[in-house]
């Protein structure tokens, strides 16, 4: 459901900006991509010439994987950096049981958490019978869209867990901001950055 190519290409252009906006300030800067395993990580460093090479592997990465897991990703972060760090996390945190995971990760970093959605995801039209694909586990099954079942799962998924999420974020310290893939995400972003300069800690 929604447009998962999308939000994929929304999360490089962040991280791109992220990483030219880390270079300008003279900062390290990595790069750890995850599904359900490593898929790419690249060690913090400083300079121009390092961060292009973030950009271009990240352009040029050919996901193994369509499965998620947050948890494994924060345990390989948590065991592989000590240093403690500015982590920017992007995801549309579509997974389970990932919550005491983020806890652990913010006791030892700064953490902020990008959620990219579609907004496809929180309006599915009533459309009757239709065939949907499940990237993650490789399968398609026929659904009825105009369900109650249906409506209800959807919106469970796509607006009561995101505001849980954010609830959760805010409980134990980490900023959250939710971005539209379809829409301009930098007044935004540029805002959320002020007021963790200002040491805001709610957005």
């Amino acid at each position: 459901i929604g447009n998962e190519e999308n939000k994929i290409n929304i999360s490089k252009e962040i991280s791109s900006v992220l990483t030219l906006s880390a270079l300008n300030t003279n900062s390290q800067v990595g790069l750890l991509c995850f599904s359900d395993q490593k898929e790419l990580f690249i060690q913090s460093k400083k300079g121009q010439a390092h961060g292009y090479k973030i950009i271009k592997n990240l352009y040029e990465l050919q996901q193994k994987s369509t499965k998620t897991s947050i948890s494994s990703m924060v345990n390989f972060y948590l065991n592989t950096v000590k240093k403690k760090s500015l982590v920017v996390l992007i995801s549309d945190f579509i997974d389970n049981n990932y919550y005491k995971s983020l806890r652990s990760l913010s006791k030892k970093h700064d953490v902020v958490c990008l959620h990219i959605y579609d907004d496809y995801e929180i309006s599915i039209p009533k459309l009757g019978i239709i065939q949907l694909e499940e990237k993650e586990n490789n399968f398609k099954k026929w659904i009825n869209t105009s369900s109650k079942n249906f409506q209800m799962l959807t919106k469970n998924l796509f607006t009561t867990k995101p505001q849980e999420l954010k609830k959760e974020m805010h409980s134990i310290g980490i900023n959250y901001l939710k971005i539209n893939s379809r829409e301009n995400y930098i007044k935004n972003l540029i805002k959320l950055f002020k007021y963790r300069k200002n040491r805001w800690k709610i957005f």
